[in-house]
């Protein structure tokens, strides 16, 4: 609507700035997996704790 490429670019880069260096990077991956690796977790006690 207002917003004009440059806006997006610059969220684009503000996305991508923890991928500019390689363990960077991996620490978000480790971070990813941990976020997911938690809500299985409580998925998982929550379903057993149901049933």
């Amino acid at each position: 609507m207002g917003d004009t490429p440059r806006d997006w670019n610059a969220l684009l880069l503000r996305v991508l700035e923890p991928f500019r260096s390689e363990a960077a990077a991996f620490r978000v991956l480790l971070g990813t997996i941990a976020v997911f690796g938690t809500i299985i977790v409580l998925v998982v006690v929550a379903r057993a704790l149901g049933a």
